[in-house]
């Protein structure tokens, strides 16, 4: 006898699939958010030689980890450039069949 209140049972394909969608994106739709645009200017006019690839790579790791919040729950497609790029290719299309 189980006295306790009917509990919904979790399988781990269940908790796995409502899960994936909190894990953040990966390395390309990092390098094309406008954080790391930022980042990659702000390194550049900041330091010199090698050590901008240094100051870049470790700006864009704290970035990541502290501010980058893409994930799969529907907002992967927009970052920057990916915004920049469908606007881009709506006006081709519009030229195209004005045409």
């Amino acid at each position: 006898m189980n006295n306790e209140p009917n509990k919904r049972k979790y399988d781990i394909y269940t908790i796995l699939y409502k899960e994936q969608y909190r894990l953040k994106l990966g390395f390309l739709p990092l390098i094309l958010s406008k954080g790391s645009l930022v980042i990659a200017i702000a390194s550049y006019w900041l330091f010199d030689g090698q050590s901008v690839f240094l100051a870049y790579g470790v700006l864009l790791l704290l970035y990541y980890k502290a501010i980058f919040n893409l994930t799969k729950d529907g907002n992967q497609l927009s970052s920057f450039v990916y915004v920049w790029l469908a606007k881009l290719n709506k006006t081709l299309r519009t030229k195209k069949q004005k045409k």
